[in-house]
């Protein structure tokens, strides 16, 4: 029995592979309960999170470092 996948790389894997399966076989899926442009879509949407969401963490984490510097400076001044 196939089990859905849990990952986040494993779901966007399996969105392409089935993005590319109603691509290359429409008249295999004539009735798609989406299409496979919307798939493609909602793809993107997620992907644009995911760049956003490490730019966003990588910007906290170097944030948080520069808070780190000016704390220690602070305390030594004192």
């Amino acid at each position: 029995m196939a089990v859905f996948p849990k990952g986040e790389g494993q779901i966007l894997a399996l969105a392409r592979q089935v993005i590319h399966g109603l691509h290359e076989s429409p008249e295999d899926f004539p009735k798609a309960p989406v299409p496979p442009d919307e798939l493609q879509a909602l793809l993107d949407e997620v992907q644009a999170d995911v760049f956003a969401t490490a730019a966003a963490k990588a910007a906290y984490h170097e944030q948080h470092a520069r808070k780190d510097k000016s704390l220690h400076r602070l305390k030594v001044a004192l």
